[in-house]
């Protein structure tokens, strides 16, 4: 007989599945973790009411008091902010074959739903905070081009690029003017570098130009989370009033016209801040500077400008890191820094997050029945009987506001370096 071969004993050999689990996506939640903290005020049907005094009150001037009239008086301008929550839902579901397959140790390195339900906690933060980039329209891309259900964007046309999506989301397809819902899709691919996402069957009438906004939004001009460009902005409707009628509710801005980055863009936008609210505005509050990474790297490049490595003849010298730190976090002008892949790449948000709140009917919770059961069994629309799968969801019904809209500051406009 010839001599055994290592396919004559396949049989016997242990398949061995290394018992990690790595994540191949980014999963950051940096400005939607710091709103689950704010002030949440619980709100009914009815809109929130958010009074703000929008001009001081009295009159100044000058009297002999030899006999002359005193003057009359004037008083302070208040107007009302409102705003109604937005229902948000994270659905995840799984069929039961899936979990008998993966329920112990002996037949899997993990649970399945058990390691599904810690995952959808981080997604939906995840979730949140590329909401919160948006500015209450909930477009998340906008296409430069359409072919063949592959919907391209360049970071002229979106600045985002395709960051804000996920692989799996099922969304709204809308034209140009979001006046028109095409329809639903899913999305099935996403190259980041090339700003594409592809979907399994674009909706009819789709073409370049189209808007994709996360699925269950309807009709035209839909309403979603109000997000820092919502907040944050010069013209337009903050909340039911007109920036153009009340010139105050405006945020204090300064336009790079497509600069880089530099530190005169810094000091002029606090020194606005402070010209709009007093210099004592930053003496409280929680203040942070919000950018991307090309902008970090942009103020990274002011400093190379500037760094001066001092060598002491003679003596031993450890190597000096030119590129940085990049597990520190910069500090700009005295503020701390959220560096995050979400932000506008284009902009510079400088934020008080005490300024910051939620109005809500409910917050982020899982979704229940009435005796308290997370789980739900989905049912068949044809049969009507139950389906072999279960589905969990994390809820909220909420809005974001801030107290004061000049209570902040922003670039824009900015240079995007190559790269990016």
């Amino acid at each position: 007989m010839a001599a055994g071969a290592n396919a004559d004993f396949l049989s016997l050999q242990l398949e061995r599945v290394r018992p990690f689990l790595p994540v191949a996506y980014e999963r950051e939640k940096g400005f939607g973790a710091k709103i689950k903290k704010v002030e949440g005020i619980e709100v009914s049907s009815r809109n929130l009411r958010l009074p703000i005094q929008v001009n001081p009150g009295g009159k100044f001037g000058y009297c002999t008091f030899a006999g002359t009239a005193l003057g009359r008086g004037g008083a302070s301008s208040t107007q009302v902010a409102t705003l109604t929550p937005v229902g948000i839902r994270f659905n995840v579901e799984l069929n039961r074959d899936v979990q008998y397959y993966t329920n112990s140790a002996d037949k899997a390195i993990a649970q399945v739903l058990k390691k599904e339900l810690e995952n959808a906690v981080p997604e939906f933060a995840t979730q949140i905070d590329m909401e919160c980039q948006g500015d209450g329209t909930g477009v998340r891309l906008v296409s430069s081009n359409y072919a063949a259900n592959v919907f391209t964007t360049t970071r002229a046309t979106w600045a985002f690029g395709a960051q804000n999506l996920r692989v799996g989301q099922d969304v709204a397809v809308y034209d140009t003017t979001l006046a028109t819902n095409r329809g639903e899709c899913t999305i099935t691919a996403i190259n980041l570098p090339s700003f594409t996402v592809t979907v399994n069957s674009a909706p009819g009438g789709s073409t370049t130009g189209d808007k994709l906004l996360p699925s269950g939004v309807s009709g035209a001009n839909p309403v979603t989370l109000f997000g820092i460009p919502y907040h944050d902005a010069t013209s337009g409707t903050w909340l039911t009033l007109s920036r153009a009628t009340y010139t105050n509710l405006a945020t204090p801005n300064v336009a790079a016209a497509s600069a880089a980055l530099n530190v005169s863009h810094i000091r002029l936008l606090v020194n606005t801040i402070a010209m709009r609210n007093g210099q004592d505005v930053f003496d409280d509050g929680d203040w942070n500077i919000c950018i991307h990474q090309c902008q970090q790297d942009a103020w990274a490049d002011l400093g190379d400008n500037i760094t001066e490595i001092a060598l002491n003849a003679g003596q031993a010298q450890k190597m000096t890191d030119l590129a940085g730190n990049a597990r520190q976090k910069p500090v700009i002008a005295g503020f701390q820094t959220m560096v995050g892949v979400h932000y506008n790449p284009t902009r510079l948000e400088l934020v008080d997050f005490k300024n910051w709140g939620r109005g809500e009917a409910q917050p982020i919770d899982f979704y229940k029945d009435r005796n308290g059961n997370m789980y739900f069994t989905p049912m068949d629309t044809v049969g009507g009987g139950p389906l072999t799968s279960d589905e969990f969801s994390i809820h909220t019904l909420m809005q974001l506001f801030v107290a004061n809209p000049q209570r902040a500051g922003f670039v824009s406009a900015l240079a995007i370096k190559g790269g990016y």
